[in-house]
């Protein structure tokens, strides 16, 4: 896993400036494809152009298997929260 820090100004961090860097999973391949195509529509293209784009901005599981795809991750912080939401599911079930 690779770290890096992100600073605006020097001396000025930013809200959360430290995260990491990581293999995607293969069951995040809808979620990056979504998030891709959702990047993509944010800077205004025509309609017919954003129809052609779910093909073209796909992640394939293929991809992410053969270790071609990262993904951002806030480390510990977001495995706690991660953690606490499941907890959360488990005691609502029972």
């Amino acid at each position: 896993m690779l770290a890096a820090r992100a600073w605006l100004v020097s001396g000025l961090p930013l809200m959360h400036p430290t995260f990491y860097i990581r293999l995607a999973r293969v069951e995040e391949a809808a979620a990056l494809s979504d998030l891709c195509f959702r990047s993509k529509a944010v800077w205004g293209y025509d309609p017919e152009f954003m129809a052609l784009m779910p093909a073209a901005l796909e992640v394939v599981p293929e991809h992410i298997a053969a270790g071609d795809v990262w993904d951002r991750d806030r480390g510990r912080r977001g495995d706690r929260r991660r953690r606490r939401a499941r907890a959360r599911r488990c005691r609502r079930i029972r």
